[in-house]
C-alpha cells in the first residue's frame, strides 16, 4: 500500500512539473542570476525533490554551492543554484535576451506546490517511521544555554560584589551633620536594594539556563545508552528526575548527594521561579493563627499539599542572603563530577560541541564505543568538528 501510495504522489508531482525538463547538455554561454536569496521552499527541499522524484542530477562543481540544477522551463536553459544550504536563486544560460519576471515567477510557484506535496504525502510518513525507531538526530542546544547561565551568573555575582561593598561604606560613613548622614544613608539604601533585587533576578534568570542545558546533556546520555529500556520520544515523556536517572544511572548510584542537591534545587527554585509551586496547581489558603499559607493540588494523585515542607508564598525574595543558598555550588559540583569520569567527560565534550546528537543505535554506535577510551573519542571529536565546519563555510 505504501508503494502505490508513493508511485500516485510521485506522478502528482511530475504532472505539477510537466514543463520543466533536464538539460543534458549545458550552454556554452555564461549563466546570469534572475531571481536570488529564494528561501521558500527551502534549498534542501528542492533539490530533494528533483533528484529523488525527478530524478535531475545534483551537480556540485560550483564554489560555496552544494548543488545545482540545470534544467529548461517554457524555452529557456535555467539553472537553479544553491548558496550554502541556505537560499537558492534562478540563473539563466543565455546571451543577453530577458527573462520576463512571470517565467521565473511561475517555476517558482510550481516548484513550491511539488515540494508541498513532496514534503506532506512522501516525507512526512517516512520521517514518523523513523521518529518511532529513533532513526533521527536533535539539536545540540547547550552551548547557547550554559553560555546564558554563566553570563547571568556572573552579572549576578558582579551585583552582589557590588552590594557587598556598598554596605561597608554605609557602615564607615561620617558625615559633618546628622541630616546628611541621614540623606546619605537613605542614598545608599536605595542603591543596595536596587542591587538586591537585580542581582536576585540575575539569579533567578542563571537558575533557569543551567537546568535547561541539563536537557541536552540528559539527550546526550540517553545517546550513549548501548541498552535502552524505552524509545527517545518515551524518554522525552519522563519528568526531570527520570531522565536524570536513565541517562546518567552510573552518576546517580556513584553520587547520590550531587543528585539530591540537584533535584531539591529543581523543587525549590527552578520549578517556583519557573511556573509556581513545582509545575501544579497553587493557592494561598487562610491557617488559624499563621496566617496565608501555599498549599498545592497534585492533579496526578488528586492531592492537596504543603509545598516544600514550610516555603513562603513569595516566589522571589530579594534579600541577598538567598543568592548564597548554594545552588552555584551544586551546580559546579555536578559539572565538576561528571566531567572527572570517562563517560561524563565524553558527554561533555559532545555537549561543547555544535554538533547533532545522533539518536539511532546504528548511526550512534562509533561514537558510543569511542566513549570508552576519551583520548580516542577526543580525536573523532575533532575530526567531526572540522567538517562541520567546512559544511558551515560552504567548502565541504
Amino acid at each position: 500500500m505504501v508503494g502505490i501510495k508513493q508511485l500516485f504522489n510521485d506522478r502528482i508531482i511530475r504532472i505539477i512539473l510537466a514543463e520543466v525538463t533536464e538539460l543534458t547538455v549545458v550552454p556554452l554561454v555564461r549563466s546570469r542570476v534572475v531571481k536570488t536569496k529564494i528561501s521558500s521552499p527551502p534549498t534542501w527541499l528542492v533539490a530533494s525533490m528533483m533528484s529523488e522524484v525527478m530524478g535531475f542530477k545534483l551537480h556540485d562543481n560550483e564554489d560555496k554551492s552544494y548543488w545545482q540544477i540545470h534544467l529548461m522551463f517554457r524555452g529557456f536553459d535555467i539553472c537553479l543554484r544553491d548558496w550554502k544550504g541556505w537560499s537558492w536563486s534562478i540563473d539563466i544560460f543565455d546571451s543577453g535576451s530577458t527573462i520576463p519576471d512571470s517565467i521565473y515567477d511561475s517555476l517558482i510557484q510550481k516548484l513550491a506546490s511539488a515540494c508541498k506535496r513532496y514534503e506532506n504525502s512522501i516525507l512526512k510518513p517516512m520521517w514518523n517511521h523513523h521518529l518511532q525507531s529513533d532513526d533521527f538526530m536533535i539539536r545540540n542546544t547547550f552551548r547557547k544555554s550554559y553560555g546564558h547561565y554563566w553570563h547571568l551568573r556572573e552579572l549576578s555575582e558582579q551585583r552582589v560584589a557590588a552590594a557587598n561593598v556598598l554596605k561597608e561604606e554605609q557602615e564607615k560613613d561620617t558625615a559633618e551633620s546628622f541630616d546628611n548622614l541621614i540623606a546619605h544613608c537613605f542614598k545608599k539604601a536605595s542603591q543596595y536594594s536596587e542591587l538586591n533585587s537585580s542581582a536576585s533576578i540575575l539569579c533567578n534568570a542563571a537558575i533557569l539556563f543551567f537546568y535547561a542545558s541539563t536537557e541536552n546533556i540528559f539527550d546526550i546520555g540517553f545517546s550513549f545508552l548501548n541498552n535502552r529500556k524505552v524509545n527517545y520520544l518515551t524518554f522525552r515523556s519522563m519528568d526531570w528526575a527520570e531522565r536524570f536517572k536513565t541517562s546518567l544511572p552510573e552518576f546517580v548510584s556513584q553520587h547520590q548527594k550531587i543528585y539530591d542537591a540537584m533535584y531539591r534545587g529543581l523543587k525549590d527554585q527552578r520549578h517556583q521561579i519557573a511556573h509556581g509551586f513545582g509545575g501544579e496547581e497553587s493557592g494561598l489558603f487562610f491557617v488559624p493563627g499563621i496566617g496565608y499559607r501555599p498549599i498545592t493540588y497534585t492533579r496526578k494523585k488528586n492531592k492537596v499539599g504543603f509545598p516544600n515542607k514550610d516555603k513562603a508564598a513569595s516566589l522571589v525574595d530579594d534579600e541577598i542572603a538567598n543568592l548564597h543558598s548554594g545552588i552555584f555550588e551544586v551546580f559546579d559540583s555536578f559539572e565538576k563530577t561528571l566531567r572527572s569520569t570517562p563517560k561524563g567527560h565524553c558527554i561533555m565534550r559532545f555537549a561543547d560541541s555544535f554538533l547533532d546528537i545522533p539518536l539511532s543505535l546504528t548511526n550512534g554506535t562509533e561514537m558510543r564505543q569511542l566513549a570508552e577510551d576519551p583520548a580516542e573519542f577526543e580525536h573523532w571529536m575533532q575530526h567531526q568538528e572540522y567538517w562541520l565546519e567546512k559544511a558551515i563555510n560552504g567548502e565541504r
